[in-house]
């Protein structure tokens, strides 16, 4: 049985003079874990926009479940296909952990209602233990600002994950240890997570390494790491 939830085809994407992707064919699993590398300038954050539904100027299709995300409606999508995280962050930080964790209930299809309890428990399971959840983000490190933006990003229940160099801010204890969430939140929760990165070593931890190569705007598979069931 197939684990397919997204499927890029004949996908091209052009800036002013530049090709950046042509004809792109790749189909993205849940259960698996990508990493996404290429140059400076190569188009990672523009193919993460691109499947994240952030940019509809391509060419071809992107289909998740099987309808063209146009179809579906961008907004739609993203409130209930994906889950963006960013390098960033992007926290408030005069809210507590449990507050920024809890604002995403506000936006996904996926959540009925706020729940302090369920943000709690996904936070406690990113390794943020209550005290440090009451605090305001501002007052945490980088490495638990980001495993707050992972729980929040758990909460919406989104299938995709999309994380935008998320271990950029880093050093590489902490990378390491946020590339670990990655991959449990794969292999146990079922995720499709595709995480772009500059760095080979990080990548070879991924289950599929997507290798952009630039001269010839195309994705490579350049890598398997593992057989994922």
């Amino acid at each position: 049985m197939s684990n397919e939830i997204l499927a890029i085809r004949n996908m091209s994407y052009s800036y002013p003079g530049r090709k950046i992707f042509e004809n792109i064919n790749l189909d993205l699993d849940c259960g698996v874990f990508y990493a996404l590398l290429g140059e400076s300038g190569s188009g990672k954050t523009t193919f993460l926009s691109i499947i994240s539904g952030q940019d509809d100027r391509y060419e071809g299709e992107i289909c998740y479940k099987d309808r063209e995300i146009r179809e579906i409606g961008l907004t739609k999508y993203r409130r209930s296909g994906v889950s963006i995280i960013y390098q960033n962050y992007n926290l408030l930080g005069y809210l507590n952990a449990v507050e920024n964790v809890m604002l995403a209930m506000d936006i996904s299809d996926n959540v009925r209602k706020p729940d302090a309890a369920r943000a709690l428990e996904l936070l406690d399971k990113m390794g943020i233990d209550e005290k440090k959840a009451r605090q305001k983000t501002s007052k945490l490190s980088g490495g638990e600002q980001q495993r707050v933006a992972i729980a929040r990003s758990l909460l919406t229940d989104s299938p995709i994950i999309a994380a935008d160099e998320p271990t950029g801010n880093l050093d590489w204890k902490n990378s390491e240890e946020i590339v670990s969430l990655f991959e449990k939140l794969a292999h146990e929760n079922g995720k499709c997570v595709v995480m772009v990165t500059h760095n080979e070593e990080l990548a070879k931890k991924a289950d599929v390494i997507l290798r952009i190569d630039q001269k010839n705007a195309v994705i490579n598979v350049d890598a398997v790491q593992q057989t994922v069931q």
